[in-house]
């Protein structure tokens, strides 16, 4: 069972930043150790390393935001860090779940899985990346002979396009130079490019230089640049820098029909320039997507697919209509006559059955005051 701490900027929690935590949790002998954030302040940039404990497939080191502290998708609220490198790990199997995370370096990276070149089997899933970055999410694997699988589900990450690094939302990563497998699945995210400039911009890009083997599955994603006024920058939604070997379970030229390409954001979400990434109603992306077993809820934790459509939405929110509610009026029903009558004759049947009993009631002695210790038969 894992060690949950509470993160709380504004005290009264266990820890007031996330690196308090990490460094008071890296020489447990246990590496299940969660860290339970919530809103009131910056948490404070993290870096994993020098763990005693080995994590596994069972035990792993967690960040995750408390219930009620969510961002909600709005990339001003939440339980959030805001650093110039907010989050490091040299720590395999780690999980990141539903944290905002703001970035301040336009050459840094946001969330960096790979400072001494391992992120095995770590995924980042419910997150709001946005700030100044080159890249978003920077994960892969470089360890020698190292079977990895990672995933990157749910998140919205918002791109500076403004910057002169080229940045990217995610850059999924594999040199090894030996055999190893490093397989990343990447769905239902949503990428926007904000106030692009005369620098091309990417949503994902990936590399595979070595003898290694990089598969990639990239499914029921959005990735979208805003409109320049002026300036000649490419928003690419998908960019192959070099690959050496392994397989890409995505068409990387965005054709076919389950491939949309060249889509604007007034098309798609309802109000991208105020970072309002909701479906509109007639969202081209709306019942767009694939079913996959892996993801079965939204950044929100609202249910996928949802009734009205009954396909996935793709990106990071799930088109939602929230049930109506009418106040002042009160419901009304009726119970059909001949549910009253079989009511009756079940009960009937039941008292004058087996199951009946017949009783005997008897009142209680009376007193009289004039003789109360006389009783009057």
């Amino acid at each position: 069972m894992a060690t949950v701490k509470t993160i709380k900027p504004a005290g009264d929690g266990d820890y007031s930043t996330l690196a308090l935590w990490e460094d008071a949790v890296d020489g447990e002998s246990s590496a299940a150790q969660w860290a339970e954030c919530y809103t009131g302040g910056n948490l404070g940039a993290v870096e994993f390393s020098g763990w005693s404990a080995t994590p596994t497939a069972d035990n792993y080191p967690k960040i995750y935001v408390a219930e009620g502290n969510s961002h909600n998708g709005d990339i001003t609220a939440g339980a959030y860090i805001s650093s110039t490198a907010p989050i490091q790990t040299s720590v395999d199997y780690l999980r990141v779940d539903g944290i905002r995370v703001r970035c301040t370096s336009s050459s840094a990276k946001a969330m960096n899985f790979l400072p001494s070149n391992t992120a095995k089997d770590s995924r980042v899933d419910n997150c709001i990346v946005h700030g100044q970055f080159q890249y978003g999410i920077y994960i892969g694997q470089a360890a020698t002979g190292t079977t990895s699988v990672n995933y990157i589900t749910n998140n919205i990450i918002v791109i500076d396009g403004s910057l002169s690094s080229n940045p990217s939302g995610m850059y999924l990563y594999g040199t090894d130079a030996s055999s190893g497998t490093t397989t990343i699945y990447v769905y239902n995210n949503t990428i926007y490019v904000d106030d692009p400039g005369t620098l091309n911009n990417y949503g994902i890009r990936f590399l595979n230089v070595a003898s290694c083997t990089l598969d990639i599955t990239v499914e029921n994603n959005i990735v979208i640049g805003a409109v320049q006024s002026s300036g000649g920058s490419i928003t690419y939604c998908y960019n192959q820098l070099a690959y050496h070997t392994g397989s890409d379970n995505t068409s990387d030229d965005f054709g076919g029909t389950n491939n949309q390409l060249n889509e604007r954001a007034n098309h798609v979400w309802q109000d991208a320039a105020s970072y309002n990434f909701n479906l509109k109603s007639n969202s081209v992306a709306r019942n767009f997507g694939k079913t996959i077993a892996a993801v079965t809820l939204d950044i929100l934790g609202i249910s996928r697919p949802q009734p009205e459509g009954g396909s996935y939405d793709m990106g990071a929110l799930e088109y939602y209509v929230k049930p109506e509610i009418k106040y002042g009026v009160t419901p009304t029903f009726s119970i059909p006559s001949s549910i009253v009558s079989a009511h009756e004759y079940v009960t009937d049947a039941l008292i004058e059955g087996p199951t009946g009993q017949e009783c005997q009631l008897i009142y209680p002695v009376s007193k009289n005051s004039v003789c109360p210790n006389c009783v009057y038969n």
